[in-house]
């Protein structure tokens, strides 16, 4: 770990994300999006905090105001969200890219895999919390509508999870043990995506305490689906 420190950029870039996320919940919107900002030259996925701030705040601003009195506000709280994706958009087009080295493996579009591989590790690393979500919400999870987002989660899995890169083809990880197994057959793959729907009906059971937390929701998706399943030290976030 203290090599790692040294070498990567990955502990110093989820310890700005906690503390932007932080200060989020403390409502603290301006100090929180300039650490966000500042964490995008750590880590270009960071990006996505500026988003969640943004949009967590649109949540909280009370509406029941004239338009131009809490619009005015809530661009006050949100303005460095705005000009950090700004300036991030430049970079983007200057660079030619979101990458800076090593380009070929960090091409982005539209994988799946991180999505799930993260709920797959939700339900080992915080399995008491999940079991408990799942238990508080046992009731609705057998209901129709989640059963029918399952089978349809389910659906896309099998179809679009791939382990097409080539870090998890080759280092000694135990993580790549782990994908060689689950990827061999149907039967594998359904067996893998057994603690994901724990995961899933952990996550439904899970009561939050503002409404501005459902931000954490699309924001882990739009920073997961860009990226194929690489190393999960890029997923930290």
């Amino acid at each position: 770990f203290p090599y790692q420190f040294l070498v990567y950029t990955d502990v110093a870039s989820l310890a700005f994300g906690l503390i932007a996320t932080w200060l989020m919940v403390r409502k603290k919107w301006v100090l929180s999006s300039l650490v966000a900002a500042l964490s995008v030259g750590l880590r270009q996925s960071n990006i996505v905090l500026l988003f969640m701030i943004a949009l967590a705040a649109l949540i909280e601003e009370d509406k029941s105001r004239p338009f131009k009195v809490w619009a005015g506000s809530y661009l006050r709280k949100t303005w460095l969200c705005a000009a950090g994706a700004l300036a991030f958009a430049v970079f983007v087009y200057v660079n030619g890219g979101v990458a800076l080295g090593d380009r070929n493996a960090h091409k982005t579009g539209l994988h799946v895999a991180n999505v799930y591989f993260a709920l797959f590790l939700l339900s080992v690393v915080a399995l008491p919390i999940v079991v408990e979500g799942v238990s508080r919400a046992w009731a609705r999870i057998v209901s129709p509508p989640f059963l029918a987002a399952l089978a349809l989660a389910y659906f896309v899995f099998m179809q679009w999870f791939k382990v097409e890169h080539p870090y998890n083809t080759f280092v000694p990880f135990l993580r790549t043990s782990v994908l060689t197994w689950a990827s061999q057959n149907h039967l594998t793959m359904s067996l893998f995506f057994m603690p994901m729907a724990l995961a899933l009906g952990g996550l439904y059971g899970t009561q939050l305490v503002a409404r501005s937390y459902w931000a954490f929701a699309p924001a882990s998706i739009i920073a997961l689906l860009p990226d194929s399943l690489i190393e999960q030290r890029y997923a930290l976030l």
